[in-house]
């Protein structure tokens, strides 16, 4: 495995920044959000460079001490279907080495309070993407690898934003992070007996599956994977702990600020749920999904109102 040694040190990103050449996706429809082109002369995000495995070479952008390939299929699925196992196609990702995708999502109230940490993401249903991030001089010992779960409630986030970037772990500590993007919402957590449940849940599953099956090629050790997953992200990972198809997928698990503990009323708040949502129709356009997650939403505060939760 070796990085292009004819590559140039690029001009790294502050990791509370974003490109400023990219769209704001608050004040554009997730669907049609362009992906940024690098300019000519160092892109703000590191150099292009090639990364050789033994799958194959990717396209990747070095900087900051560190590799990153970015957008590698982990699966595929249509909507409100089950993910399947994706090819592996190198050069799938090459016009998109700059580009960090995220599952659609309406404009969340904490993005003003946040800064806005979607700016420059680009909506895409066609989401189950990692973000490979490595040190830019591996050793050649194979590395522990981190699998990070991004937080949001099930509702938003992504895996690879800037203010989760790795480099500084990857670079001190020698170790490979994985970055996961899965469905959300109503697109990963469909509330009605119509489509299958927890797709978002068995999108994690296929992206454990994929990491322990080749980040061997990336420098990684397949027998030292640890899962960290923040919140929501956190919460996710406490159920797979549990669950029979997950059992073997990490040995060790971090869970951060995830809301543990045991809440009575599931069923009924499932039923309100879907009561409030109504019937999602597969075709139905990404506003209307959004505006049966609000109503979803408002079926789980009247709940909480009528309980006295």
């Amino acid at each position: 495995m070796q990085t292009d040694p004819n590559t140039t040190d690029p001009t790294t990103l502050d990791p509370t920044t974003t490109d400023p050449t990219t769209t704001d996706p608050t004040e554009t429809d997730p669907t049609e959000t362009d992906a940024p082109t690098a300019p000519d002369g160092p892109h703000p995000l590191g150099t292009p460079t090639e990364l050789a495995t033994p799958l194959g070479t990717f396209p990747a952008v070095a900087g900051d001490g560190v590799v990153r390939v970015r957008n590698v299929r982990y699966a595929t699925a249509g909507r409100f279907e089950a993910p399947v196992p994706a090819e592996i196609r190198p050069d799938e990702a090459s016009d998109r080495r700059f580009q960090r995708l995220a599952c659609p999502q309406p404009a969340s109230p904490s993005d003003e309070l946040l800064g806005r940490p979607l700016r420059g993401v680009e909506f895409d249903e066609d989401c189950l993407r990692l973000t490979i991030t490595i040190p830019e001089d591996a050793p050649d010992e194979p590395m522990p690898v981190l699998v990070w779960v991004h937080g949001g409630s099930y509702v938003s986030g992504a895996g690879d934003l800037a203010g989760y970037d790795p480099a500084a772990i990857v670079r001190e500590q020698r170790v490979i992070v994985v970055a996961v993007t899965s469905r959300l919402g109503l697109l990963g957590y469909p509330t009605d007996d119509a489509h299958p449940a927890n797709l978002g849940l068995l999108d994690l599953i296929a992206a454990f599956r994929w990491v322990g099956e080749h980040i061997g090629g990336f420098g990684g050790d397949p027998e030292r994977i640890t899962a960290v997953g923040q919140s929501s992200g956190g919460d996710a990972l406490a159920h797979l702990i549990a669950a029979d198809d997950a059992r073997g997928l990490f040995r060790r698990v971090i869970l951060e600020s995830a809301p543990l503990g045991i809440r009575t009323g599931r069923a009924e708040m499932q039923r309100r749920m879907a009561e409030a949502a109504g019937p999602l129709e597969p075709d139905a356009a990404l506003d209307d999904l959004f505006a049966a997650q609000a109503r979803a939403k408002q079926g789980i505060a009247s709940q909480a109102v009528i309980s006295g939760a």
